[in-house]
């Protein structure tokens, strides 16, 4: 458990100094990165993530989840931050951070429908210079393909594949998947089997193994079953979607100077916060309002973090979490 020990120094000899016993490192610093609203928060995320300024900016919706699922563990491989905007707009904040990170090349995330093209015309008109594209499918499913197929090239040889019918498990994997330059691939985990667009994807990649985020109830075991005729396939699973992130980070970062905490209970603060934690190598662990889970506390320990960064306000993570409250549970 991390404890905090103030150090009182006393007149002793140096021998009686050297026979007592050593103390134990304080605990960390505890920090917090707020903003008024979502697209503020992500704003100042991205900042934080490309202080120097950025080549390329994602860009996604910051009213539903899809599109950022993949988009952020595919920013961080191309070494750019996210950024959250209005369906219909492009709020001021985000046109501040994209001036200032003045990029060559900005990629939105999602069709018209979830990024509209006024707002195109709004980024570029804030950055003249950078070229603005889109990237997009017909649904989540195409959409996050089409996300993999335009950020990584050549062999991919390991994916995270996760249900995109609901945003905690790829929530979870998104600072480790970025970290480790893993795509997270969205499925419709309640199909009982893989569809011949993931198949078919997944061999074009020439990818070997996935690694399912989340039980049965997220990705069929008959999805499993299929996988594993012809990739190596690991489940990690949990009994909620915080002892999941528990397991994902705790199965790929083990030494680690800062870790980032954001609630669980909605996806806004983390979506660009898993950008900057994987650009970081660092865990992005989803937490409850107002309690750090015992497991994230050992974990914490167990990987020396110096500091601990909070993403979201009071709102979102109280003073509890800021004072690093264990959960009763």
């Amino acid at each position: 458990m991390i404890v905090v020990v103030v150090a009182v120094t006393a007149m002793v000899p140096q021998a009686a100094a050297a026979d007592s016993e050593p103390l134990e490192r304080t605990g960390p610093v505890v920090s917090r990165i707020a903003g008024t609203d979502r697209y503020d928060l992500a704003a100042k995320v991205a900042l934080e993530t490309s202080p120097a300024g950025a080549d390329i900016v994602y860009v996604a919706s910051g009213a539903n989840f899809p599109d950022a699922l993949s988009a952020g563990p595919a920013a961080v491989h191309r070494g750019a931050p996210l950024l959250l905007v209005q369906p219909g707009a492009l709020p001021a904040q985000a046109a501040s951070a994209l001036t200032t990170l003045d990029p060559r090349t900005v990629i939105v995330v999602g069709g018209p429908s979830s990024v509209d093209d006024g707002v195109l015309r709004q980024i570029g008109a804030a950055v003249p210079r950078a070229t603005v594209t889109r990237v997009y499918g017909s649904d989540r499913y195409s959409g996050s393909r089409a996300v993999i197929r335009d950020a990584y090239s050549g062999w991919v040889p390991s994916a995270f594949v996760a249900t995109g019918r609901s945003f905690p498990d790829a929530l979870a994997a998104g600072s480790v998947a970025g970290s480790t330059h893993t795509p997270i691939l969205l499925v419709d985990g309640a199909l009982p089997g893989v569809d011949i667009p993931t198949e078919s994807f997944l061999h074009s990649l020439r990818t070997t193994s996935t690694v399912l985020v989340g039980g049965t109830s997220s990705i069929s075991a008959e999805a499993e079953f299929a996988l594993k005729l012809t990739h190596t396939v690991e489940r990690i699973d949990g009994p909620d979607r915080y002892r999941v992130s528990q397991a994902i980070n705790a199965r790929a970062l083990q030494d680690y100077s800062a870790a980032y905490l954001v609630t669980g209970e909605n996806f806004p603060d983390a979506l660009a916060g898993g950008v900057l934690a994987g650009s970081r190598n660092a865990p992005l662990f989803v937490v409850p309002r107002d309690c750090v889970p015992k497991g994230v506390l050992a974990q914490l320990d167990d990987g020396a973090a110096s500091r601990v960064v909070l993403l979201g306000g009071t709102a979102s993570l109280s003073s509890a979490v800021e004072a690093l409250t264990p959960c009763s549970w």
